[in-house]
């Protein structure tokens, strides 16, 4: 089976990796609407056909960012919610990898909170982890299942902003607390 993507050399590797780098540093202290290719071009040392040959222009750097970031996520992760030491760990695992890569979450979190980034988060998420409950028929397992997703990303962003108040195993249990009230509401009938 044939891979569609040619395998990238080191060298445009390196390259990609060096504007990339650029973006999030500019993003630190510039808004993403006031970044220029000339901005990116100029913090990454590199000229404008060498940006060209790998992005349109910035949105298309900052969607190669995205989907990076979203590449790296821990693979693992619990599909059975109900063993919360398993999940806790898990999550805490997660959350641990967010708070070491701060810079790559503190750009598409907080400077990119866009709506179009948050769906494919979630989708990404339904996808990888609880792909039966995103594709049950059950409308109130669907809709606590999206509701525990969106409440996670938005505490998570709250949690970089503040620049990790509470531990990350700390969040995990407030996080598992708050998805077993979701699960108990969900299991009462009307």
């Amino acid at each position: 089976m044939e891979n569609s993507k040619p395998k990238e050399s080191r060298r445009v590797k390196m390259t990609k990796m060096c504007i990339k780098t650029a973006m999030l540093e500019l993003l630190e202290s510039n808004p993403l609407n006031k970044i220029s290719v000339t901005d990116v071009c100029k913090a990454a040392d590199v000229n404008r056909s060498t940006f060209y040959a790998y992005y349109e222009d910035v949105q298309s750097l900052v969607y190669d960012i995205e989907s990076d970031i979203l590449n790296q996520l821990p693979a693992s992760a619990p599909m059975d919610i109900d063993t919360d030491e398993r999940f806790a760990a898990e999550l805490e695992n997660f959350l641990e990898f967010i708070k070491a890569n701060k810079s790559m979450f503190n750009f598409i979190m907080i400077h990119l909170s866009g709506e179009e980034f948050t769906e494919r988060q979630v989708k990404y998420i339904a996808e990888r982890y609880q792909s039966r409950v995103a594709r049950s028929d059950n409308l109130r397992l669907r809709y606590s299942y999206a509701y525990c997703i969106y409440g996670t990303i938005g505490l998570i962003k709250d949690w970089i902003k503040a620049s990790f108040p509470l531990s990350c195993r700390d969040l995990a249990v407030l996080l598992i607390r708050m998805y077993t009230r979701v699960r108990k509401l969900d299991s009462v009938k009307n």
